[in-house]
């Protein structure tokens, strides 16, 4: 049978009697070619295999989401696969479910829970896309025309064949990535919803209000509690709680969210350098400093043109201890004069070699 014929008949869905073209790599083609190719060459193998898996992914297709959801700790390894393979086709939230297949002892398992990983983390940073697929199996055809503005889905492996640290190595880093991302679930009509940024702040500043409203003592608990609690979703709660505080209650709140920044990878601070939360920028880019990083420093130099007074302020003192030199902008530098400072960083460190982005 051919690679084409195969992968129509495996995408068949049997509640809407239509193929989806683009399930293969996924919504828009967001799974990586080796993800497919892992897989494909797996329902390749013999004709007898590709028929049988053919039967087993019209049946999975056809299950509710209780009984799929048991399948995916089946002792059947095409059963765990299948499960996997048609959850991440549905845009089923589970990835804590996928997580912890990444160490499956069969490979092809561990890249049907990688390919449906990739695909939440797809729909998480493009939540109108979630309307292109269906969490009850129904197909959805996707709009005719593509946004070639959408964001690249996330993919920390494991690659196929990875050894056991590889796969670990993975885990946490996608454990780390969704704890940043946060996914909203299970609200409306039971689709799962990623949260715009309305929707996040809203949030933020209800889980942000307890510091506004509580005496000194109370606040020094709270940002203890904030500041060893898991989930970087504390940290944007007290990013907020910094932004609405009075200027003398802000330092024992960016102490606990400088605290939070050193338990993150440079990788992670290097996109935290990109939060749309002003106090997030300035915690990140001090945590580099302070791991005198300089693979960043064009980034860094960069934010010395942010809005926000102290990320710039933050930005300037950062770059003077990390390269010993001062080449401004002054504490009340116009944005012209801001502007001039970065070009005169941006020479320096260039004639250094050192940048990064």
């Amino acid at each position: 049978m051919s690679t084409r014929l195969l992968w129509t008949a495996l995408l068949v869905a049997a509640t809407a009697g239509q193929s989806r073209a683009d399930v293969p790599g996924g919504p828009r083609g967001c799974v990586p070619t080796d993800v497919t190719k892992a897989l494909q060459n797996y329902f390749e193998q013999s004709r007898q295999q590709s028929e049988r898996l053919q039967r087993l992914y019209k049946t999975m297709s056809t299950r509710g989401k209780d009984d799929l959801h048991a399948s995916l700790e089946s002792e059947d390894q095409e059963q765990r696969l299948m499960a996997a393979y048609v959850a991440g086709d549905r845009g089923l939230p589970w990835y804590k479910e996928f997580m912890a297949m990444l160490t499956d002892p069969v490979d092809v398992v561990r890249q049907s829970a990688r390919r449906g990983l990739i695909i939440l983390s797809f729909l998480a940073m493009n939540p109108d896309e979630v309307s292109t697929v269906d969490p009850a199996g129904k197909t959805r055809q996707p709009s005719a025309v593509v946004d070639q503005n959408l964001c690249a889905p996330v993919d920390f492996g494991p690659p196929s064949g990875a050894s056991l640290s590889a796969q670990r190595k993975a885990i946490a880093q996608w454990i780390e990535w969704w704890a940043e991302t946060r996914p909203v679930l299970g609200r409306g009509n039971g689709q799962q919803r990623f949260p715009t940024e309305f929707d996040a702040d809203a949030e933020l500043r209800h889980l942000s209000a307890p510091f506004l409203k509580a005496d000194s003592d109370r606040r020094k608990e709270l940002a203890a509690q904030y500041r060893d609690a898991e989930g970087s979703g504390y940290s944007e709660v007290l990013a907020v709680a910094i932004a609405q505080s009075s200027e003398d209650s802000k330092d024992e709140l960016r102490e606990a969210l400088g605290v939070r920044m050193t338990r993150v990878t440079d990788e992670t601070l290097r996109r935290r350098l990109d939060d749309r939360l002003p106090e997030v920028r300035r915690a990140a880019l001090l945590a580099l400093v302070r791991r005198e990083n300089k693979a960043h420093v064009s980034r860094m130099t960069e934010l010395l043109r942010d809005a926000d007074p102290a990320v710039w302020q933050a930005a300037h003192a950062g770059l003077c201890q990390l390269s010993g030199q001062d080449f401004g902008p002054k504490a009340d530098a116009t944005r012209d004069e801001r502007a001039q400072a970065v070009s005169r960083w941006d020479k320096w460190w260039r004639a250094k070699g050192t940048g990064g982005k």
